[in-house]
């Protein structure tokens, strides 16, 4: 039906194109999701491979107006004219103006939902040598130098003289040749430290939504056995072949003990390392390389982390897991030790 009114129509589509602002793993606003110096454990990731993300796609819709004459016609005395009888037989329209148009709207895969001035609000305040620029370039590479650190939750990302030397360096990475000197608050540094900020926040909402996709469909007792197992580092969120639940040998050094393999190859990993991730690396300026050992700590701690709430019985997601659960669960650690 939607092919035959396009072809009656006789109107040119005028695309309309929607540029999304809120792509996972794009390089816009969040809140905070809580990571902590406390949910990294100590240990030396390697570095995992990443294969390129394309950049999002433009999508548009068209909004098509039928319009039709309803001019009555004048009788006439001779014999009606063959193009008459066509014009009597010729099938009504399949659907009116208003139907159309609802039509239309509803295959627009929720692109007009997008705010328009998201991009002008994101840039608020920043000069003018790198507001034009700072969705593309600027902040992507805030993000990277982020996301390639080996202490992404140290001192030097927080609003402090140590994170000026951050903006310096990144600046002068995006913007080539530019005469900006960096100050403690001015305009770029609050906006660098919040959006840095934001970055973090995504990774760890990452890691417990993933984390209670996992828990919400399993029984009181199974999340507590899960949650045992899923904190030991040799376990499920770290070893594509992990340590089996039940093993009792701890000594690595023993005949007995387990092979683990996959190390950062599980499917949280995947997961949460590829929405920690993102286009950074295609849009960045800055020369960090593609080993982002910073995104795979974030990445462990924000599915760790979730699940130390848990036991500590501090965060309890609703409703997959009741306050009866997390009462349960430091029971039971408490059993373990």
């Amino acid at each position: 039906m939607t092919s035959e009114w396009k072809r009656r129509a006789n109107v040119p589509r005028m695309p309309t194109s929607i540029a999304s602002m809120t792509t996972p793993g794009s390089t816009e606003d969040f809140d905070d999701g809580g990571l902590k110096d406390d949910d990294v454990h100590d240990m030396l990731p390697p570095t995992p491979g990443l294969s390129a993300h394309s950049a999002p796609r433009e999508g548009g819709y068209s909004m098509v107006a039928v319009v039709r004459t309803s001019a009555p016609v004048s009788p006439v005395k001779h014999k009606v004219k063959p193009t008459a009888q066509r014009l009597k037989h010729q099938a009504p329209p399949l659907a009116s103006p208003h139907k159309v148009k609802k039509e239309i709207k509803d295959d627009n895969f929720g692109l007009d939902h997008v705010n328009p001035d998201a991009a002008q609000s994101s840039t608020a305040g920043i000069p003018l040598f790198a507001r034009s620029q700072w969705v593309a370039k600027g902040l992507p590479t805030f993000q990277h130098y982020l996301l390639a650190s080996h202490t992404p939750f140290g001192e030097e990302f927080g609003k402090n003289h140590l994170f000026v030397q951050i903006v310096q360096e990144c600046i002068d990475a995006a913007y080539p040749g530019n005469t900006y000197i960096a100050q403690e608050n001015d305009a770029i540094f609050t906006k660098a430290i919040s959006r840095i900020t934001d970055r973090r926040s995504k990774i760890g909402r990452s890691g417990v939504s993933y984390m209670q996709s996992i828990l919400g469909p399993m029984s009181p007792a199974q999340r507590i056995k899960y949650v045992k197992w899923g904190l030991n580092i040799l376990g499920p969120l770290f070893y594509s072949t992990p340590i089996p639940e039940d093993c009792r040998v701890t000594d690595r050094s023993h005949p007995d003990f387990p092979k683990l393999s996959g190390f950062g190859e599980t499917e949280a990993y995947k997961t949460v390392f590829h929405a920690a991730v993102g286009d950074v690396l295609e849009k960045s300026q800055g020369l960090w390389g593609r080993a982002l050992v910073g995104a795979f700590v974030m990445s462990g701690a924000s599915v760790c982390g979730h699940l130390l709430r848990l036991a500590c019985a501090q965060y309890l997601p609703a409703p997959s897991c009741t306050s009866y659960v997390g009462k349960r669960t430091v029971h039971q650690a408490r059993q373990d030790h």
